[in-house]
């Protein structure tokens, strides 16, 4: 007797949350077209009911139940629980209500190994694929027709099926033996994280359109190009920095990634810089290429990584490239995608030596960005991404201050370099009068402008305040550009308040009561955009705001916070976040940075008469360093209690 059921949804449709673009705007139309009911999470659960639970009802509630295979998918481990939730309905897949897609290479549980899958991978077949998993949906699929031939008499029968049986076991034994011997000799399965080194991925450049199946292919081939030409070089490029480096492209797995994961696919690769953007077929037939690149959050070895950091993100090289869809490259168009990848191979050649954050790598880095202002692209000026290099250029110089200031060098030394690196920030501007990374490169030139007064003039508060009152007015506008001026992952914004923050603190501090409630303000805004991303790279970023919040209050002379008092409290606060900031990315430079806002802790804690308090706080965060005597030995030299209470130095010397 055939089995009915009652289902309210022809299909439902299960997938990891990271291939919704693709499941949501490519799939989920085509099986409506097809006029099918389908059941989807962003549609049909609803509101104010357990999802687990409405989960199991669509399932429930569904013909048939589509799984969209991917890596994402398996180490969610939704693929298991919803196979479980299936199988009380259909244990023997008889009804063969579950139908694996392939959307990405991967291993799925073992219920839905054992079943046939739909191969969704190669974007050139999701079409015909299509048709077959609507058909599917429907149960309209059928095998060829069955052809009947003439049965033979019963003794000639028995002896074929004999000499049949004896044929069938000896093949079958034979198969055995070369399947064994086959699956012995498969290679590996290849890995998802890039080996230890400096790693650049290249992916594949992606369509807005994910049914744009030319564009794609096209975008593959293009990230193929670049992988190839950079993989010419490796010997090259692992000299320059004395350890390996690798080259992935689409070719050797680095998937198609959409600007919103830029970040977090970066740091699943393992890679250091990766290479991505946009691809498009212009109305003409003509390609249009945008590529970009991405430099990752990297392990620092000192302060001099802070400035580094400003390195970190997204760039696009420059303007859009048309070029002509022939294989062969010729013509201009076509061959502006041979610059841009010369231009992309010299700033390689310097982010290469900035990784190795030494001075003689920072030294080795300004040298290659010199070198790249000199040739054919670094002197077009033609908007195809030369700012980009001038604001390194800004950056290497900067990072040769730091030095400069540790050997004490002479003021004279140092004012060479800042205006050495207001060349390159100022050329950016000029170059780009929308890129205001370089804008903020400038303000942070000015600052250290005035901060060579300060220094000559041997008191805290000798500053230029010209200068700084340039600066501001830098940041400033830096905050008031629109928002179209801001790539994601930028911190242009979140720059700028630390720097305006900064400077109203130290107006406060040295001249202007009045401009305390300002830099609250600006600290306060920097704490906001980090908390509202939370990205890795903004780690150092965020230990400072948190410090210098907290410094707002508590260094406040004329208003000290008094011991008991919530203002003390939210001072302490502030602290805690700073060093729990630290704690929690847990690399050299965050560490040693979260040890220096350990020492405001505990002057904040013994101002607020907790003593008991001392000891136990600052022996925790200890646990975190491998050799914590020396951790220890810095933040009691430091931490000049007011008033010098003995009881609170006793307590964390001890």
């Amino acid at each position: 007797m055939a089995e009915e059921a009652a289902y309210r949804y022809d299909v439902f449709i299960s997938y990891s949350q990271q291939d919704a673009p693709w499941v949501l705007d490519w799939l989920l139309p085509r099986l409506k077209e097809a006029g099918l009911i389908v059941a989807i999470d962003e549609e049909s659960v609803r509101a104010g009911v357990p999802v687990l639970r409405e989960i199991e009802r669509l399932i429930d509630e569904s013909r048939k139940i589509v799984a969209v295979l991917s890596p994402a998918y398996v180490s969610e481990g939704a693929a298991e629980l919803e196979t479980l939730l299936v199988q009380h309905r259909d244990p023997g897949a008889r009804l063969r209500r579950l139908i694996p897609l392939g959307l990405e290479a991967c291993e799925p549980p073992g219920r839905i190994a054992l079943l046939g899958a739909l191969e969704m991978s190669d974007p050139a077949r999701r079409e015909s694929q299509l048709a077959r998993l609507v058909a599917a949906i429907r149960g309209t699929d059928s095998l060829p027709e069955v052809r009947y031939e003439r049965i033979p008499d019963a003794p000639q029968r028995w002896w074929e099926l004999r000499w049949f049986a004896l044929a069938g076991i000896a093949s079958l034994l034979t198969l055995l033996l070369v399947a064994g011997w086959i699956w012995s000799q498969r290679p590996p399965p290849p890995p998802t994280a890039m080996p230890d080194g400096y790693n650049i991925a290249i992916a594949p450049f992606a369509p807005d359109e994910t049914t744009d199946a030319d564009s794609a292919a096209e975008g593959r081939r293009r990230a193929d190009e670049i992988a190839g030409l950079l993989k010419l070089q490796i010997d090259d490029l692992s000299r320059v920095i004395s350890r390996p480096v690798n080259v992935w492209g689409p070719v050797d797995g680095v998937p198609a990634i959409s600007a919103g994961d830029v970040e977090s696919r970066t740091l699943a690769l393992n890679a250091n810089l990766l290479v991505y953007g946009n691809i498009e077929r212009a109305t003409d037939g003509n390609w249009q290429l945008q590529p970009a690149f991405y430099l990752a959050d990297t392990a620092a070895q000192d302060v001099s990584t802070e400035l580094a950091g400003e390195l970190q993100g997204s760039y696009a090289l420059g303007k859009v490239i048309r070029y002509s869809p022939s294989a062969e490259l010729q013509g201009d168009a076509n061959a502006e995608i041979q610059r841009r990848l010369e231009a992309l191979r010299l700033l390689v050649r310097g982010f290469l030596y900035f990784s190795q954050e030494s001075e003689e790598g920072y030294t080795k880095a300004l040298r290659e960005f010199e070198a790249a202002t000199e040739t054919e692209w670094g002197q077009a000026e033609d908007d195809t991404g030369q700012e980009i290099l001038y604001h390194f250029l800004g950056n290497a110089h900067l990072q040769q201050l730091i030095f400069a200031v540790q050997e004490n060098a002479s003021i004279e030394k140092q004012r060479e370099i800042i205006f050495s690196a207001l060349d390159g920030y100022e050329k950016a501007v000029e170059l780009n009068g929308e890129y205001l990374r370089g804008v903020n490169g400038e303000a942070s030139g000015y600052v250290q402008l005035a901060r060579l007064a300060q220094v000559e003039s041997g008191s805290s508060c000798g500053w230029d305040w010209g200068w700084l009152d340039e600066a501001a007015t830098l940041y400033q506008q830096v905050l008031d550009a629109p928002t179209s001026q801001k790539t994601p992952g930028d911190d242009v914004d979140l720059n700028a308040w630390l720097g305006l923050g900064r400077i109203r603190f130290t107006r406060s501090f040295c001249r202007n009561q009045d401009e305390w409630a300002g830099a609250r303000d600006a600290y306060d805004a920097a704490i906001a955009l980090y908390a509202a991303e939370k990205r890795p790279s903004q780690a150092a970023k965020a230990i400072i705001a948190y410090r210098e919040r907290g410094h707002t209050d508590f260094f406040q002379m004329d208003d000290r916070p008094q011991a008991g008092s919530e203002r003390l409290s939210a001072v302490i606060g502030f602290y805690q976040e700073s060093v729990a900031v630290g704690v929690e990315r847990n690399r050299e430079q965050t560490l040693l940075m979260a040890r220096d806002s350990m020492i405001y802790l505990l002057q904040a804690l013994c101002r607020d008469e907790q003593v008991e308090a001392l000891a136990p706080t600052l022996n925790d965060f200890l646990t975190h360093f491998s050799e914590p005597n020396p951790a220890r030995d810095y933040i009691v030299k430091n931490a000049a209690f007011a008033g010098r209470q003995e009881d609170c130095y006793n307590a964390i010397s001890q």
